[in-house]
């Protein structure tokens, strides 16, 4: 699986996040009646990270003036080890990122025009 993910403010050259957990259920996750399919919350999943040279950024223009588009959230696409086949069906991904000292990343909001 392939995740896209930001730190705000991290500067490195090498992805902030060592660390992927992936949880597969086969309905909502909160439900007590949900199974999980695949994965757990404790299993380390991840790859690899590499810089996908995108930056999550705010509105560049609307309202006038407009922002300064930034460079504090570079988006990083982290891969990580998920060998399952599923069934068809719906299914709902449970997943974290950190890094070893727990700092956690976020998952950039998809704008649709």
């Amino acid at each position: 699986m392939q995740f896209y993910i930001y730190r705000t403010g991290y500067t490195g050259a090498t992805p902030p996040f060592d660390i992927v957990r992936v949880n597969i259920f086969n309905g909502i996750p909160s439900n007590p009646a949900s199974i999980s399919v695949f994965g757990d919350d404790t299993s380390n999943r991840f790859v690899s990270g590499t810089d996908s040279q995108m930056y999550r950024i705010f509105n560049s223009s609307v309202p006038a003036p407009g922002t300064v588009p930034g460079t504090t959230r570079k988006i990083w696409n982290i891969k990580a080890n998920v060998i399952t086949t599923l069934n068809p069906g719906t299914y709902w991904i449970k997943y974290q990122f950190a890094d070893a000292a727990m700092n956690p990343g976020f998952a950039p909001s998809v704008t649709i025009p």
